[in-house]
């Protein structure tokens, strides 16, 4: 590739610059403060566009460069901008173009050089070196691997060798008991007790169902002997009716007596009262009401007037009888108390009836008090609620406890069905205690099985945790399964990474034999370096392990730029000068071309001399070099040794 044309319009202070370009050594003068180095900078970033980072304190000027270059790629002209650069022409990474092609401040080594290498020897062979290694240590995390590709054993992998070594041990020791197990029995002997279980669940629910029936049933008689007791008359008008009648009793008893001595007190009056008035008659007929004679008719008198107040007073008791009698009547009425008689027959009656409502009372009490005694035992009821409240809250519990049992629909209860059900519960229950007593031995090993198998990580190694509860002989062949999961994983972890693993490790290999492209016996590279040294250095490499480059002489002496050669800046550049050429060559695909910024600047005119010879030997290799320098000589002996007319930057205002 050749630069044919620079036209930048505009970047920073740099106005107007037009220059045809010649092809060899291409020789471009500025002086100080005439913006060389801006020129290099803008022409790095029109190669490597947005993307491209120039060096550290490069970067002058903070705008895209206005303008273009022209470059003739394989025959074909090609304008080339900061929009449309260079690398996106050539489909070439910008630092590794600008890295190869661009030498600035007397420096021809490469930045970064034995990364630099390893990333273009990747883009020619496709490979990318330390990519792989990084694939190759991540896989042999994958398959927990040491760097011998062995299981490893490092805690920070979860110990997967030993993991793997417990997991077989564990397989091996639950075959030789599953075989020991059914030469005893355990199988059957699980099947019963797995049985004598389920029975005990079921009757356990059935249990339960005739309890709740049995709780229905006492609230509903506490229910309904709450509702008789209010049905009744209270004790309170029972006890004022009792007493009513037994006041009431001693007058009732004497009625007939004063019925009887009403009459007669009622007849005497009348009849004492007739012979009274006959008396006081005759003796005033006599003429003598002085006489002793008035005895009779006073003494008469005097049992007129007493048998009037004994009647008055008989008929007063009679009548405060009839008062209570109504009274006791109406109360009894009230109190819907039955009665057919009168008078004292009533009164017998009355107190029949009291004694039969007291005796459902009673009745009604203990049938009551028996059922909240069973509904308070079984449910939590607060004592001091009131009985109406207690049996509020007692439906309410048993509703949920319905929901709980999940009973639907109404249940019964049966004493005879309860009884056994119990019955057959403690039976079943003896029975399960004699199987787990048989099979107290194999619970033993389950536990153990149960606890080594905890201390397997199946989460790690499998990504899932092992749901297995080992609690029979089911459980343990599927212990067993998973166990076989948990070995095959480690194992397929570990192979599969170790394949891969070689894989790469060859293909790492082949990429550190790829360095040869550039390096080596007959790379270009040798070459170029044996044509420009005369034939005093004949190989050109690159040591792997010390990542530095080294020169071989005819002799097979070997010498590193950083060592044996640092005394020789002349070779040293010569060196660089043939790497990056061979560099070029076989990132352009074409003929090169290079721009240097004072690369070649020494206070030794002869080893400038000599370098420029070099120079002048590249260009007829096929070179292209844009030569920028700040010394006139430099720039006039390059003008002679080239025949191309130097061009020059004027001094920025």
């Amino acid at each position: 590739m050749k630069i044919k044309e620079m036209n930048i319009s505009r970047y920073g202070p740099l106005r107007d610059i037009n220059w045809d370009l010649k092809d060899g050594i291409q020789p471009i003068y500025g002086p100080n403060e005439s913006g060389k180095t801006l020129l290099v900078e803008c022409l790095m970033r029109i190669f490597g566009g947005d993307d491209i980072a120039l060096p550290e304190g490069a970067e002058r000027v903070d705008e895209e460069p206005e303008g273009y270059i022209v470059g003739e790629i394989k025959g074909e002209e090609e304008k080339i901008n900061f929009d449309n650069p260079l690398c996106k022409h050539l489909d070439i990474d910008p630092y590794e173009l600008t890295n190869t092609l661009v030498v600035r401040n007397a420096n021809l080594r490469i930045e970064a050089e034995d990364k630099f290498y390893e990333r273009v020897s990747d883009k020619l062979s496709g490979l990318w070196t330390e990519g792989i290694r990084k694939v190759e240590e991540e896989l042999k995390d994958l398959g927990r691997l040491t760097n011998g590709l062995s299981l490893s054993n490092r805690q920070g992998f979860n110990k997967p060798k030993d993991q793997r070594e417990d997991a077989k041990e564990l397989k091996k020791d639950l075959n030789e008991y599953l075989e020991r197990a059914e030469e005893k029995g355990i199988s059957e002997l699980e099947a019963q007790k797995l049985s004598a279980e389920s029975k005990i669940k079921r009757l356990k629910k059935e249990e339960d169902k005739l309890e709740f029936g049995k709780l229905v049933g006492a609230y509903e008689k506490a229910s309904k002997a709450h509702q008789q007791i209010s049905d009744i008359p209270s004790e309170d008008l029972i006890s004022e009716l009792e007493v009513q009648i037994a006041n009431s009793e001693d007058l009732l008893d004497n009625k007939t007596k004063f019925e009887r001595n009403l009459d007669f007190f009622k007849n005497f009056s009348i009849a004492t009262s007739i012979v009274t008035v006959i008396s006081f008659l005759g003796l005033l007929a006599i003429g003598d009401p002085f006489s002793s004679s008035i005895i009779i008719p006073g003494i008469l008198l005097l049992m007129t007037v007493f048998s009037v107040v004994k009647y008055r007073q008989i008929n007063s008791s009679l009548s405060e009888i009839e008062k209570n009698l109504s009274e006791i009547t109406s109360k009894a009425k009230e109190m819907d108390l039955e009665f057919k008689n009168k008078n004292s027959e009533m009164i017998g009656e009355i107190d029949s009836k009291i004694d039969e409502v007291n005796q459902k009372r009673e009745e009604y009490n203990r049938t009551l008090i028996q059922n909240m005694g069973v509904l308070k035992d079984n449910l939590d009821l607060d004592e001091d609620l009131e009985l109406g409240e207690l049996l509020s809250r007692a439906s309410e519990l048993l509703e949920k406890r319905k929901s709980e049992l999940g009973i639907e629909g109404e249940v019964s209860y049966d004493e005879s069905d309860q009884k056994e059900v119990k019955e057959d519960l403690e039976s079943t229950k003896k029975k399960l205690e004699k199987l787990e007593k048989s099979l107290e031995e194999h619970n033993n090993t389950l536990q153990q099985f149960s606890e080594r198998a905890s201390d397997l990580d199946f989460k790690h190694f499998t990504g899932e945790n092992l749901d297995v509860e080992i609690d029979n002989l089911k459980s343990l062949n599927i212990l067993k399964r998973e166990l076989d999961k948990f070995i095959k994983r480690i194992n397929n972890d570990k192979e599969s990474s170790e394949v891969a693993v070689k894989i790469f490790r060859d293909l790492e290999s082949e990429e550190e034999e790829k360095i040869s492209d550039l390096f080596g016996d007959d790379s270009e590279t040798s070459e170029i370096f044996e044509e420009i040294t005369e034939g005093r250095y004949t190989r050109v490499d690159y040591d792997q392990e010390k990542e530095e480059i080294f020169v071989e002489k005819p002799t097979g002496e070997v010498r590193y730029p950083s060592r044996e050669l640092c005394g020789s800046r002349g070779t040293v550049d010569q060196l660089y000068l043939a790497i990056r050429m061979a560099l070029a060559r076989k990132i352009l695909e074409d003929s090169p071309f290079f721009v240097l910024d004072d690369a070649l600047l020494f206070s030794d005119n002869t080893r400038t001399q000599k370098q420029q010879e070099i120079l002048s030997r590249f260009s007829e290799m096929g070179c292209q070099v844009l030569y920028f320098t700040s010394t006139e000589t430099i720039a006039e002996n390059l003008s002679d040794l080239s025949g191309n007319l130097s061009l020059e930057l004027s001094r920025l205002p």
